[in-house]
């Protein structure tokens, strides 16, 4: 299949693909992975070089060409390289190649960084037509929200990717975001046996990490903290509120860990916050009285906390 995606094929090789996708793990097919990941970077490169912090500077490695015929009897079966932000078919295009790729793009940080940049290029000065920028925002956001997002988990300690994924993602609504975090939690981390393995090994090293919590070693603990939950947050943060819940007197120390944490992982904090609030199934009044239940208390004590020292953090949702 990597000789279709090599001469740009992608509609053959999609139909190929999709006979058996049930039975392929991409990662298992290195070469196929790595002509996918080439044909995102060639397809990306002329909208890349308008957003690159190297676009004064003359690369010296050409990047690798793939065949398109703009006169092609059948054009869907290729895929074109974008020309423009403000071109549908280019996110259309881009969409169609993560369906099958999916969160294997953690696999490769390079080309997940450039895709990062390229959707913030457009996010910063979108489409003054309304009817076209809400159908691009749709493309981003999905592929950010489905693909990108549970793809960080693959990365090892990388704060370099999250704050680039972070100055995409924040500029979409919150709301937007919150329910692509959710997904993640409750949906996304299902769909991949590579994505289950690593979001085992992750609850193993919080649940490791929350037996050695000391209000001595606040720097130890916010920068082991912060290797941890830079690639896989979501998880990270859903097990320290289910411990600030239980254990009150480890809040204050649960803040002071949050020094080494980046912009995206504070964010999902609160959304994880909020999530546990809404819990339909806890009750928050005690049975006897009027009172506040205590795992409700010490959320409301945690949260003061957390934004009364992380300030710019968006809290309109509360």
């Amino acid at each position: 299949m990597e000789a279709l995606v090599s001469i740009n094929a992608w509609d053959d090789f999609e139909s190929i693909y999709q006979l058996f996708s049930h039975h392929i793990i991409l990662q298992s097919h290195n070469p196929t992975l790595i002509q996918i990941f080439q044909l995102v970077e060639w397809m990306i490169d002329p909208l890349y070089k308008q957003v690159s912090p190297c676009r004064f500077v003359k690369r010296p490695q050409k990047s690798i060409e793939f065949s398109y015929d703009p006169k092609h009897p059948f054009p869907n079966e290729q895929i074109p390289q974008g020309k423009s932000f403000y071109d549908l078919d280019f996110y259309h295009n881009l969409n169609r190649i993560f369906k099958i790729l999916q969160s294997a793009i953690g696999e490769n940080p390079i080309i997940f960084v450039k895709l990062c940049r390229v959707f913030k290029g457009y996010l910063k000065t979108p489409s003054t037509e309304t009817e076209i920028h809400n159908e691009i925002l749709a493309h981003l956001q999905l592929i950010m929200g489905k693909y990108l997002l549970p793809g960080m988990t693959l990365f090892k300690c990388n704060p370099g990717v999250a704050t680039e994924f972070w100055l995409a993602f924040q500029e979409i609504d919150y709301k937007m975001r919150y329910y692509y975090f959710n997904e993640w939690i409750t949906n996304i981390q299902f769909s991949d046996p590579i994505l289950i393995e690593k979001v085992v090994q992750t609850l193993n090293e919080i649940n490791k990490w929350l037996k050695r919590l000391a209000k001595d070693k606040i720097r130890h603990n916010g920068r082991t903290l912060g290797k941890l939950s830079h690639n896989n947050p979501v998880f990270i943060f859903n097990e320290i509120v289910k411990a600030v819940k239980s254990y009150p007197n480890q809040i204050t120390s649960m803040i002071g860990a949050l020094n080494y944490s980046s912009n995206l992982s504070l964010d999902i904090n609160l959304f994880t916050v909020l999530r546990h609030v809404s819990d339909s199934n806890k009750e928050k009044l005690k049975q006897n009285d009027a009172n506040l239940e205590g795992w409700l208390l010490n959320l409301a004590n945690y949260i003061g906390l957390f934004l009364r020292k992380n300030y710019n953090v968006t809290y309109l949702i509360l």
